[in-house]
């Protein structure tokens, strides 16, 4: 018996199979031949049952709008949900009613808020940044907003090492007792001014976010220092007990100054620090170097 070669099994396939679609990947296995190799051939029989079929476009059910793969209906005619502070609605996630307070709010969508709770949410976050894509993901986010708004990271630096030395204790929230909470900064200039808060109640602080104005003085010290050592971890510290022994929310030339006289009076502050603030204030601000001699 005279055995069949690759093309002309294929060929005795397709009469056998006119129906249906044709797995590169099984027939692969069956003739010991690649993918590559199979599908080459189908397309020079002129089969084409074995490509990809194209996308289909989903349209809205009332006027034929292309719209996403797993709606229902454009934005126009979707069935807007009126939500309610203080009343329970169902998470699309996990079946259950919540208050409208265990939902996170959204400019996506209509009633304003996700569908999902916030526990879903999170629970999806952490399963998210567990894989490789995710990992990347919150690297390339996390940054991004740290070049943003690097007043931000240094304040919860600060809280992190004021948590670890024991300068700053962990409470529950405010409102709900909970005992899984966060730091909130209402300003970001008094990295240890902080409001303990779950992620519930976390929208709820009845203060007043004070919009952060970046301090050239602070931010040039800040660049200087790491020139010089080549991190600013303990810059944040200091900067932080300068404030509070003189208490200012923003440091000035002069309090620089006469917080490089007062070193030794000062708690916190040591022979590192008055010596970079000193090349700092002699090398970068040679206008008032002359007051340091006094």
């Amino acid at each position: 018996m005279v055995e069949l070669n690759t093309r002309q099994q294929l060929e005795k396939y397709i009469v056998d199979h006119p129906l249906g679609r044709i797995n590169t990947a099984e027939l692969s296995r069956t003739f010991g031949v690649s993918r590559q190799r199979i599908c080459n051939l189908l397309d020079s029989i002129g089969e084409e049952r074995h490509h990809r079929a194209p996308p289909t476009d989903n349209h809205c059910k009332s006027c034929g709008k292309i719209i996403s793969k797993k709606a229902i209906f454009c934005r126009t005619h979707a069935k807007i949900l009126e939500r309610h502070p203080g009343q329970y609605y169902q998470c699309r996630a996990c079946k259950t009613y919540k208050l409208l307070e265990h939902f996170a709010k959204s400019n996506i969508s209509f009633s304003g808020y996700e569908t999902r709770c916030l526990d879903c949410r999170a629970e999806w976050q952490r399963n998210y940044y567990r894989t490789e894509r995710g990992k990347e993901s919150h690297i390339k986010t996390t940054r991004a907003l740290s070049q943003k708004h690097p007043e931000r990271q240094r304040a919860y630096y600060q809280v992190y090492k004021a948590l670890k030395n024991g300068t700053l204790i962990k409470d529950v929230c405010f409102q709900c007792g909970d005992s899984n909470t966060q730091a909130v900064h209402s300003d970001y200039r008094h990295p240890l001014n902080v409001t303990w808060a779950c992620l519930t109640c976390r929208n709820n602080i009845p203060i007043t976010k004070i919009e952060y104005t970046s301090n050239p003085l602070e931010d040039g010290f800040r660049d200087f220092i790491k020139t010089k050592i080549g991190k600013t971890n303990g810059l944040g510290r200091w900067l932080e007990i300068i404030k509070q022994y003189y208490q200012t929310s923003s440091i000035t030339n002069q309090i620089l100054i006469t917080s490089i006289e007062e070193c030794d009076n000062i708690e916190g502050l040591g022979k590192q620090y008055k010596n970079l603030a000193a090349q700092y204030v002699g090398e970068l601000l040679p206008e008032t170097t002359p007051k340091l001699g006094g």
